[in-house]
């Protein structure tokens, strides 16, 4: 399946890693497949995860395309569904269509459920930057932010400090 933004994340993740980890494998006697197997691909688990469920909700969201190929109703994806339960004349049926709406909600929901761990170790890579010490070794230090009342939080309380910046 082909998602360009999802492979655009994959590459620039992986530019970002060291080329020491391939040099390390390398003399341990790894091959081009293991470096990629046993040391890249572990360390691009949630940003394949990220791809993963972007594009997911992206496709389970289609509603142009679904509405151009498909030509049977007994085909139909749920967005288009619930369109074609909607009338012009104001006579819908509303419970039918809350509860296809939630119906539509829950497998992203169960997507992002399982995912969670793995998003949340991204957004974690994300906020880590390197500085250079004193002694020249490059060290990753966690960010932490600063919210309008003085308190400062690390990544792991992202919901508490979305929600003290949003207020």
């Amino acid at each position: 399946i082909y998602y360009p933004l999802g492979l655009l994340m994959l590459r620039q993740f992986m530019m970002t890693i060291p080329k020491s980890y391939d040099e390390a494998a390398v003399c341990d006697g790894a091959g081009k497949l293991t470096i990629f197997f046993r040391v890249i691909l572990p360390m691009s688990k949630s940003t394949i995860m990220v791809a993963f469920v972007m594009h997911f909700v992206s496709v389970w969201n289609n509603f142009f395309s679904a509405m151009i190929f498909l030509n049977s109703t007994a085909k139909m994806t749920l967005p288009l569904g619930i369109t074609v339960l909607n009338t012009t004349d104001g006579n819908s049926n509303m419970p039918l269509m809350t509860s296809a709406v939630l119906l539509t909600l829950i497998p992203p929901m169960i997507i992002y459920i399982f995912g969670q761990k793995y998003l949340m170790q991204g957004i974690w890579l994300g906020q880590k930057k390197e500085k250079t010490s004193n002694t020249g070794k490059n060290e990753a230090i966690p960010v932490t932010v600063q919210s309008s009342q003085s308190e400062s939080f690390q990544a792991g309380d992202l919901i508490l400090t979305v929600s003290l910046i949003s207020r």
